[in-house]
C-alpha cells in the first residue's frame, strides 16, 4: 500500500513537471513568431511604398518628357521654314482670310502672291509670284491697272468685328529694277465692306526713298493700333510703277 502512494505521488510530480515545462516552450516560442510576424508586415510595407516610389517617379518622368516634347513641337511649328520664306502663326487673325483688290482686281502681271496664306518670302530677285505687285502706269488704260494713278487697296474680311492691336506688312523693295517702296501705306477700318464706309486709323511707317536708295530687301512695315471692325482695308501710294508686297498679318487683342 505505501509502494502504491509513493508511486502515485511520483506520477503526479513528473505530471506536473511535464506541465510546466510544455507552458514555458509555448511562451518562449510565440516572441518569436510574433516578431516574424512583425518582420514580414515591414517588409511588405517598405516594398509597397518602394513600389509606389518608383512608379511615382515613372510617372512624373513620363509627364515632364511628354510636356518637353510638346513644347519643341510647338517651337519648331512655329518657325518652320519653307523654300519661299518664312511661314507666320499665332495671333494673326488675318490668315487665311479672303481679300478684294482695288482697280481691275487683279495682281500686276505674274506677282500674283497670296497675302493672307502665312507665307512671307524675303527674295527681292524672284520675279514671279513670290510678290504680290500693285501695278501703275501713266499712258495705260486705268480699267488694265490695280492701282490706277498710283493708288491702290487690300481690304481683308476678318469674317466678324474684332478687337485689333497691330497691322504689319512685308514689303520688298527692288530700286534697281524700278520696284521702289510705296511713298506710304494707311490702315482704314469698316464694319461693311462699302469702300465708302472706311474709316482712317493709321498710317503705316515705311522705308522712304532717301533711306531705301537703290537697296534691294524685304522688311516689316508696322503700325500699332487700337481699333474695332471686320474689315480692314489696306491702301497703298504707289512711288513708280510697281509696289511689291506679300504677306498682310493683322493682330487682335486676344
Amino acid at each position: 500500500m505505501k509502494k502504491l502512494s509513493f508511486i502515485l505521488a511520483l506520477v503526479l510530480v513528473l505530471s506536473c513537471v511535464l506541465v510546466a515545462c510544455g507552458d514555458e516552450t509555448e511562451a518562449s516560442s510565440t516572441p518569436e513568431t510574433e516578431s516574424s510576424v512583425a518582420a514580414d508586415a515591414s517588409s511588405e510595407a517598405a516594398t509597397e511604398e518602394s513600389s509606389e516610389a518608383a512608379t511615382e517617379e515613372s510617372s512624373e518622368a513620363a509627364t515632364e518628357e511628354s510636356s518637353e516634347a510638346a513644347t519643341e513641337e510647338s517651337s519648331e511649328a512655329a518657325t518652320e521654314e519653307s523654300e519661299t520664306g518664312t511661314i507666320v502663326t499665332g495671333g494673326n487673325v488675318a490668315a487665311g482670310r479672303p481679300y478684294t483688290i482695288s482697280g481691275n482686281g487683279k495682281p500686276g502681271g505674274s506677282y500674283t502672291a497670296n497675302l493672307t496664306d502665312g507665307v512671307a518670302g524675303d527674295d527681292v530677285s524672284a520675279y514671279n509670284d513670290t510678290w504680290f505687285a500693285f501695278y501703275s502706269h501713266p499712258t495705260m488704260d486705268p480699267s488694265n491697272l490695280n492701282a490706277p494713278e498710283g493708288k491702290g487697296y487690300v481690304i481683308i474680311d476678318l469674317g466678324e468685328k474684332k478687337d485689333l492691336t497691330k497691322v504689319r506688312i512685308h514689303c520688298g523693295n527692288q530700286a534697281p529694277s524700278g520696284v521702289n517702296s510705296p511713298l506710304w501705306f494707311d490702315v482704314k477700318i469698316s464694319d461693311s465692306a462699302d469702300v465708302d464706309s472706311f474709316e482712317y486709323v493709321a498710317e503705316v511707317p515705311v522705308k522712304d526713298s532717301a533711306e531705301a536708295g537703290n537697296a534691294t530687301l524685304a522688311y516689316w512695315a508696322e503700325v500699332d493700333i487700337n481699333t474695332s471692325g471686320r474689315y480692314v482695308m489696306i491702301s497703298v501710294q504707289a512711288n513708280g510703277t510697281w509696289t511689291w508686297i506679300n504677306e498682310i498679318e493683322i493682330y487682335d487683342a486676344q
